[in-house]
């Protein structure tokens, strides 16, 4: 027998509320939600607003690239202890249900609301808001999930997990492209990347401590001096993590036992065993390669905990 198909049903009031925005720009709203992806989808925002004459008619194929869901959208706003949200009752707007109402992502979806409810169950947690985003997106990577909706980083690649891991920390990004019934977003992995624009990407994460104050990561000054048409090095791509090392280590001094000065060496001793190839320091380095540089030293996805709306936080 035929099954009626439901376009929409009644949403919850959730503890993140899903906008079109949010994947239209995701790098430039006030909550990186990007951070906290536990599914990804790529379908149009498809709305049939033009049936009734009284609904917005602006809303039909919105340019939008693929996203990524973020783990709040789960959640209740309020203290409910027992619910978690799936299917077409997560909590996004009416636009973006147009998206994620689809079955690709719907499944997804649904495979992190059963890992979040079995780490709260197994981890005797007060609520399933208590479990902590990044324990809940390393068990979906070992699922062989997408926590991002990079098109040319399939399951196959050899630096899947270490970009996966990279962009959900904020360390790289992605560059969407709407493109009408399949969307995209492209990490392009065997790219080189420009100094500037890698610092200036970086310069906007903060880590708030327990006080609530926000340490932004002093790269002002080396800004400034970086010349905009400069390709990152390997050498230079060492430098700038020592950097980065040494500025979370200032906002969190627990942060790590490797020293900044001993990234240069633990590069050079374990290049090839990270199946990296060609090491030279003078050459341009690859997006990928620094991925894995990046979640191989620093291991910002591991390190620095973030809360539900993609902020990172100080234990």
């Amino acid at each position: 027998a035929l099954i009626p198909y439901h376009r929409e049903g009644r949403r919850m009031q959730g503890l993140i509320r899903f906008k079109v925005q949010d994947i239209s720009q995701p790098y430039l709203q006030p909550s990186p939600l990007y951070r906290t992806g536990i599914a990804v989808g790529d379908y149009p925002i498809d709305h049939h607003h033009r049936k009734n004459p009284e609904a917005p008619q602006h809303l039909g194929f919105y340019p939008i690239p693929s996203f990524s869901v973020p783990l709040g959208v789960l959640l209740p706003a309020l203290e409910f202890k027992g619910i978690i949200a799936a299917e077409k009752a997560i909590s996004v707007s009416n636009v973006v249900n147009g998206t994620t109402r689809l079955q690709p992502c719907v499944l997804l979806i649904g495979q992190a609301a059963g890992t979040l409810a079995a780490l709260a169950i197994k981890g005797n947690y007060s609520s399933a808001k208590a479990v902590p985003v990044r324990a809940v997106q390393a068990a979906l990577l070992t699922q062989k999930a997408y926590l991002l909706p990079y098109a040319d980083v399939s399951l196959s690649d050899k630096d899947f997990y270490s970009i996966q891991r990279i962009g959900a920390a904020g360390f790289l990004r992605g560059k969407g492209q709407p493109n009408a019934w399949a969307n995209r977003t492209w990490f392009e992995p065997d790219s080189t990347l420009f100094s500037y624009q890698f610092l200036k990407d970086l310069s906007v994460i903060q880590i708030k401590n327990t006080l609530g104050k926000s340490l932004t990561f002093s790269l002002e000054e080396p800004l400034q001096k970086v010349d905009k048409e400069e390709r990152l090095s390997i050498a230079n791509s060492i430098y700038w993590v020592e950097l980065l090392q040494k500025n979370i280590q200032s906002a969190l001094p627990n942060f790590s036992t490797v020293t900044p000065t001993a990234i240069d060496q633990i590069v050079r001793n374990n290049w090839s065993a990270w199946g990296l190839t060609d090491f030279n320091p003078n050459r341009l380095i690859k997006k990928r390669e620094l991925a894995v540089l990046i979640d191989k030293t620093i291991n910002p996805f591991v390190s620095i905990e973030i809360d539900h709306f993609g902020n990172y936080i100080s234990p």
